[in-house]
């Protein structure tokens, strides 16, 4: 078993409504629209989001994305109500952020068209809990095949699991702190990470990161000023970064012309 590469999970999502139909699924209803359901995988990788988040109990309504300068960037700022917050809502708004341009994040636009023209648009049935369970069956089906690395909360080491839902969250994660180079706390302001799970070294900074803010244009301004921590980083092309050729990194002249890299 291995980790799939973050171009391979794109491309299985971009595959959802074309070749891979989670409609197929017993767990999906046959009237969802599978193209909602793409949009949704999308929504919940870029953000780094929880099922809850995207298709649950805590799911978008309005006002779910801006087309903003930060840093000087053309970027979109997805506020996000955090799931599993200790607040009088029981969530917590942070600010995913990207650029606009799609040579740094070719779903941006797409994403923005979609979600600006929708409300509540990853409702998939009438119950939140229904709701939730169709995405988390559709990504299920969708990633047939697909493994990811769990770390249990137990000291009984990791495990490979099938791919889940809540994969798509770790593994954007892993991308944004490998390729992209975002620290603990950029994490933390992406994704909502409490920073004693991301830095292992609690230093009671969430208690001053995690007010309970509404959508007011302030609020929305501590967000914007939050992604200028890692809107920068972002700005890479996206072929460059998700190059997975490994064996252009080897230094020549100490590699015998007749051997290859085990890509297995």
């Amino acid at each position: 078993m291995r980790l799939p590469s973050t171009l391979e999970v794109r491309e299985r999502i971009e595959q959802v409504g074309r070749t891979i139909h989670p409609i197929e699924d017993r767990r999906v209803a046959k009237d969802v629209d599978e193209y909602q359901l793409q949009m949704a995988m999308k929504y919940q990788y870029i953000v780094a989001g929880r099922v809850a988040e995207i298709a649950g109990k805590y799911q978008p309504g309005t006002n779910l994305v801006y087309p903003v300068y930060i840093d000087g960037i053309e970027s979109v700022l997805f506020p996000v109500k955090t799931a599993k917050r200790k607040t009088e809502e029981g969530w917590s708004l942070r600010g995913p952020a990207v650029p606009l341009a799609a040579k740094f994040e070719p779903w941006a636009e797409e994403l923005y068209d979609y979600l600006q023209d929708n409300q509540e648009p990853f409702r998939f049935a009438e119950k939140d809990s229904s709701s939730k369970r169709i995405l988390e069956a559709a990504i299920e089906y969708t990633f047939t095949g697909f493994n990811w690395l769990l770390k249990p909360t137990s000291d009984r080491g990791s495990k490979w699991v099938p791919f889940k839902s809540h994969s798509l969250r770790r593994c954007r994660s892993l991308t944004l702190n490998v390729f992209y180079k975002l620290d603990p706390y950029e994490l933390l302001f992406y994704g909502g990470w409490e920073d004693k799970d991301m830095a292992k070294t609690p230093s009671g900074m969430s208690h001053y990161l995690y007010v309970e803010m509404d959508q007011s244009p302030y609020s929305l301004l501590i967000l914007l000023r939050q992604a200028e921590r890692f809107i920068n980083k972002l700005c890479k092309p996206f072929d460059e970064i998700h190059d997975t050729d490994f064996s252009k990194y080897l230094i020549e002249r100490y590699v015998h012309k007749d051997e290859g890299v085990n890509d297995g």
